[in-house]
């Protein structure tokens, strides 16, 4: 057995990984988020869409080519959302929730306040480069896969008369995959007088509480788009960074994209238009 032929080969492979080893690189990176979801103004309605808060951390992998010029991904966990206002002239269905009562609509003023909270899996595919030692810019396509989508706030409805007589405040608790049609989401009710009937429904509803029928969701499972994006390495290991995302792709379906404004009397209108994300990110990261 030639053993010095052994040892040579042995040696030989250690060095072609340490080689490797210095081309690639494994790291962590965490931070804050703010983002909101763009979107056309429903026609008749006052409709905002304001940035939110949210976090993302996740696993990074980096290839370099040359000293100046690389590849990498992640595997990250992102939130993002909006903070949405919808005022004006509108509508709410009466008797969704209750088999024995025919849904009708009920016109007034209303206002929508929603903080919405989509938590996605998000992989970027970047190219990098390296105008200073220090610096990183990069940039490519990122896709998202939709994991928890959420929203949380009030309705205020008013009818406009003197009498009020069915004027009200209603929680909003939105789970957007998990809640039913028709469902409530706790058993306080509101009370409401029309054409002298008392109507009940509970005070904190579900995303699609209105609905009589849940076709699918409201947003879309995928979402996928371009950002760019830089990095300042504080050492070697240890860099701050900025990345913007734009989505190109609507995330919301149309299926259950609705008017808040007008109801034909039999069923809803359907919006059929574009909205995608948005999204700022400031990390702290460590590359090993």
């Amino acid at each position: 057995m030639n053993y010095k032929a052994i040892i040579l080969a042995i040696i030989c492979i250690f060095c072609l990984g340490s080689i490797n080893a210095q081309r690639y690189n494994i790291g962590i990176r965490a931070g804050l988020n703010y983002s909101k979801i763009f979107g056309p103004a429903e026609q008749g309605l006052k409709e905002v869409h304001r940035f939110n808060n949210g976090i993302h951390f996740g696993l990074t992998y980096s290839y370099k080519f040359t000293e100046r010029f690389g590849i990498k991904t992640e595997i990250a966990y992102s939130s993002v959302g909006s903070k949405d206002s919808i005022v004006g002239d509108g509508y709410y269905l009466v008797g969704t929730n209750s088999p024995s009562i025919p849904t009708f609509e009920i016109e007034g003023y209303t206002e929508r306040y929603l903080e919405r909270t989509n938590s996605y899996i998000n992989v970027p595919f970047h190219a990098y480069f390296k105008p200073i030692e220090k610096l990183e810019l990069f940039g490519g396509p990122y896709v998202a896969f939709l994991i928890n989508p959420t929203a949380g706030g009030t309705l205020r409805f008013d009818d406009g008369s003197d009498i009020e007589k069915y004027s009200f405040i209603q929680s909003l608790d939105y789970n957007y995959y998990t809640d039913k049609e028709g469902r409530g989401k706790n058993t306080e009710a509101i009370t409401i007088i029309v054409d002298e009937q008392p109507y009940t429904f509970p005070q904190a509803a579900g995303a699609y509480y209105q609905f009589q029928q849940k076709n699918g969701g409201l947003y879309r499972w995928i979402d996928a788009g371009l950002s760019v994006g830089a990095q300042y390495y504080i050492n070697r290991s240890f860099f701050a960074g900025f990345r913007a995302d734009y989505g190109l792709v609507d995330i919301t379906r149309k299926a259950m994209d609705v008017s808040l404004g007008e109801f034909n009397e039999n069923s809803f209108i359907l919006r059929d238009d574009f909205d995608q994300n948005f999204s700022m990110q400031f990390s702290l990261g460590f590359k090993f």
